[in-house]
């Protein structure tokens, strides 16, 4: 019951939001692109995440981030509400490069879902996608992989020579695993061929693994995966 009661505040709100967007349209400037796939249902999202009913994914969190800030906010509603209005003259649609940029992010966000969707299914516990620069290191590998399959790099070196490059300092007790992969064009699939091969599987599975990094580059429309693993013991 409490839950009605705190949609039917929310859906006041959106139509009190909606109305003021209308009314002051030609005093706003619009500080992002869109992906003409949003609808109602994802302002409400972002005003029950505000409410505190209902938390966003991070999916979610990555799609409704429009205004490029630290946390979703009231302000990335109510562009998604002045796009529903049709208020075409200040909206400019997201180029071909943006939507790509936005659908490898929301891949990237899938895949740390299925890991820990594996995990939980042994008893372990979820590895975080929170270090940037695990991501970063992970992202320049998948990038690596273009020119190179393997857990080499182009120059020869150890994939794992990596991690300092992005700041990484791995001190005593550490442990750390990479998984590749090319050519499976969805998150499904890629986990789909991860946990069918050994070695991929206990690395995913692993109970040292703490954190990941994945990455993801296409090019000429073959996908190149990368998983970084560590355990708590950087700096």
């Amino acid at each position: 019951m409490k839950k009605i009661i705190n949609m039917t505040k929310t859906k006041k709100f959106i139509s009190v939001l909606l109305t003021a967007v209308i009314l002051t349209s030609s005093l706003i400037v619009p500080v992002c692109s869109f992906n003409v796939e949003y609808d109602i249902n994802d302002a409400l999202n972002i005003l029950k995440h505000l409410a505190k009913v209902e938390p966003l994914t991070d999916r979610q969190k990555s799609m409704y981030n429009i205004n490029g800030n630290p946390e979703v906010g009231i302000n990335d509603a109510l562009e998604i509400l002045r796009y529903l209005a049709k208020l075409d003259n200040l909206i400019v649609p997201w180029t071909d490069e943006q939507k790509e940029e936005q659908r490898v992010k929301n891949f990237i966000n899938d895949v740390v879902t299925l890991v820990n969707a594996e995990r939980a299914k042994v008893g372990l516990s979820p590895v975080t996608a929170n270090n940037s620069a695990l991501n970063g290191a992970a992202m320049k590998r998948a990038e690596e992989i273009v020119e190179l399959f393997s857990h080499n790099r182009p120059d020869g070196s150890s994939c794992f020579t990596i991690l300092p490059e992005f700041g990484i300092v791995l001190v005593s007790n550490y442990w750390e695993a990479e998984n590749l992969a090319r050519g499976q064009k969805s998150p499904q699939e890629v986990m789909d061929g991860w946990m069918n091969s050994e070695g991929h599987r206990l690395n995913i599975l692993d109970k040292n693994a703490a954190e990941i990094g994945v990455g993801l580059v296409i090019v000429d429309g073959v996908y190149h995966w990368s998983q970084f693993f560590l355990n708590t013991a950087v700096r």
